[in-house]
């Protein structure tokens, strides 16, 4: 049986990659402000609106190809960010992903040592109400036409495994640290839920590799997804992704011995911080990855619609 890719890559634009190819590498200035919402969701504060156009919301999944509409939006996308943002998308490549069109997928990959890993950039266009401006209403087939001063993304290096590739796409497998992170469900009838334990070990290896009772909510340098580990790449540029890398392998090295035990022990219990697994394998890794970490501290503050953010310092 053929295995699930984890990353599906289909058309390219080459003058997208063009683009990105010639950017400069490294941020100049003050750091991009990057908060979070309480909802632990990164976004980039922008000195200035984006508009986003409106696009079709239904596209075939099994067509690896964007329409000519779709390919006019990201061009124009693309031209806009890397004006705004240089250093964040510098180096980086557009797919299509058929999967899910309102999160442009830009991806790079990078080598350590012996090993390759996947920087993946996605862009979230989905418009919410508190942060975006309504310019044209949408539809059931149509997405609306806003502007907005926040720039939602999610920004992580994860390891890869294998790629295979074909005239028309691209499958992307990553090494697995974590064999299910599936607990059970709850619930009855219509109201059943499935529980998995990937944001109980987020916890976990994020606290493992942090002093006691450092204050990090609601940025997680260390996350589980796909099953594996994967480190946020908070500093937006080449140099970030880099440091990222290094974070990631760093823990691996400790945290693959104990992967099955910290899985078995979340599946029994819910994540707490005086764990004794916990503390066992915050022993080897926190003197490893704490200091590449540096300093850095989450500021909060209430928004223009009286909602906690926090403000990334570091």
């Amino acid at each position: 049986m053929e295995k699930t890719s984890d990353f599906l890559l289909g058309a390219s634009i080459p003058s997208v990659t063009e683009l990105f190819r010639n950017l400069n590498p490294v941020s100049s200035g003050e750091p991009l402000p990057r908060c979070f919402t309480q909802e632990e969701e990164l976004f980039v504060r922008l000195s200035e609106p984006l508009l986003v156009a409106s696009i079709d919301i239904h596209h075939d999944v099994t067509k690896n190809t964007p329409s000519a509409e779709y390919v006019g939006f990201i061009q124009h996308l693309s031209s806009e960010l890397a004006r705004r943002l240089p250093a964040l998308f510098s180096g980086l490549t557009w797919f299509f992903d058929p999967r899910d069109t309102l999160h442009p997928l830009f991806i790079q990959m990078l080598g350590a040592k012996d090993k390759r890993y996947l920087y993946v950039l996605r862009v979230d266009l989905t418009w919410r109400a508190r942060f975006c401006e309504v310019l044209e209403r949408g539809s059931n087939s149509r997405t609306p036409k806003y502007r907005t001063n926040s720039l939602f993304i999610e920004s992580e290096i994860l390891p890869l495994e294998t790629l295979y590739s074909s005239a028309t796409e691209k499958r992307l497998h990553l090494a697995k640290l974590f064999q299910n992170t599936w607990k059970g469900e709850s619930g009855r009838r219509y109201h059943v839920e499935g529980q998995w334990i990937d944001q109980d070990i987020t916890k976990f290896v994020t606290r493992a590799v942090l002093s006691p009772g450092r204050k990090t909510f609601p940025f997680y340098p260390l996350r589980c997804r796909f099953n594996t580990l994967s480190a946020t790449c908070i500093e937006l540029d080449s140099q970030g992704r880099r440091k990222a890398a290094t974070i990631l392998e760093l823990a691996w090295t400790q945290l693959a011995k104990r992967a099955s035990e910290i899985q078995s022990r979340l599946q029994e219990i819910p994540f707490t911080e005086d764990d004794h697994l916990l503390l066992k394998v915050r022993e080897a890794c926190q003197p490893l990855v704490e200091p590449r970490l540096g300093n850095y501290r989450l500021e909060a503050y209430l928004n223009s619609h009286e909602q906690k953010e926090y403000l990334f310092h570091g």
